[in-house]
């Protein structure tokens, strides 16, 4: 009996250390196990970078990540180092002008970024209430490193909708987009969800992918997967340098998911692992991208930054096993 009662006592002692620890990982039980590699590496602390919303790793730049702030905001993306400073001249004045600003642009609701093929891909896909209809992505051309701030040409801009919605506002709020990816030369968008017509949170994505890029009409999106229990809220995502690994960030969790083979259906066929976050750290989590193939990079609305060694959580299990809060 007192062997029985110590060892319940020592996985109590050993559950709390784990949460103390900081992030969570779910093993293929539902069970959870704990390394602390959230690890705190900024604070975007420029005043222009008030509400951050999306970053991106520029490989074409090494020590640059882009950054765009939330709707209302002003048109501009931002070249940041890898502690969340504004990149500027080292000589120029403390006033000097920062960010480069898409000429003829409205930030309406801008929630994320990613680059592709030499560009800047800036979606305006934010839908709160599920009642827009001018929803499009702009591209523009990736500033060289010379150039420090400016203005920046509009390559293109593509109109897009949703092939499901057919209300606007919708019976059921699922058209909001804060996560968006490249891979095989597609753009991919994953879904935010609300329950009915409410600000309140529910789980579940849906993820889609833009075939076609006509300037000229609106581009319907096509239906790619679903995932059921991911979320509440997804809010980032990004696939991988060597594009075989998707992160999708939630408001209190990591999803990493392995590309199925032969599919795009990354939500319902691939392995994942689930990576919980600590809140007191994590805190609202708005902004995922990869700054190598082990190490995730994670921006919040408080201006932290952090960074995640996916090494040290690698636990596997198939999406359709995984359930919120187990």
């Amino acid at each position: 009996m007192m062997i029985q009662a110590t060892k319940w006592f020592l996985c109590v002692m050993m559950v709390i250390a784990s949460t103390n620890a900081g992030l969570l990982c779910a093993d293929q039980e539902g069970e959870s196990s704990s390394d602390p590699v959230l690890e705190l590496v900024g604070k975007m602390t420029h005043p222009e970078l008030r509400e951050v919303s999306g970053i991106e790793f520029d490989q074409s730049q090494p020590g640059v990540w882009w950054a765009i702030n939330d709707s209302g905001c002003e048109p501009k993306v931002y070249r940041m180092d890898r502690w969340g400073e504004i990149i500027v001249d080292n000589d120029a004045l403390d006033d000097v002008a920062v960010g480069f600003e898409l000429t003829g642009a409205v930030n309406v609701d801008w929630e994320d970024l990613t680059i592709y093929n030499g560009m800047l891909v800036v979606p305006d896909m934010g839908n709160n209430w599920n009642a827009r209809q001018n929803l499009g992505i702009y591209f523009a051309e990736l500033p060289s490193a010379e150039v420090m701030a400016g203005p920046l040409e509009i390559l293109r801009h593509v109109r897009v909708r949703y092939p499901d919605q057919e209300t606007f506002p919708a019976t059921q709020f699922e058209f909001d987009c804060e996560a968006v990816f490249y891979l095989d030369g597609k753009l991919h968008v994953l879904t935010k969800q609300r329950m009915g017509q409410t600000k309140l949170s529910r789980i579940g994505t849906k993820l889609y992918r833009l075939d076609k890029e006509d300037e000229e009409v609106v581009n319907e999106l096509t239906l790619v997967d679903r995932h059921e229990t991911i979320g509440p809220w997804v809010t980032g995502a990004d696939v991988s340098p060597e594009g075989d690994r998707l992160a999708v960030l939630t408001q209190f969790e990591v999803w990493i998911f392995e590309r199925p083979e032969d599919s795009d259906k990354w939500l319902s066929e691939g392995k994942a692992t689930r990576v919980k976050l600590p809140r007191d750290l994590a805190k609202q989590a708005e902004a995922i991208c990869w700054d190598d193939i082990q190490t995730l990079r994670i921006a919040n609305e408080q201006r932290e930054i952090y960074t995640l060694d996916v090494r040290l959580c690698d636990e596997e299990m198939s999406a359709d096993a995984l359930t919120y809060g187990s």
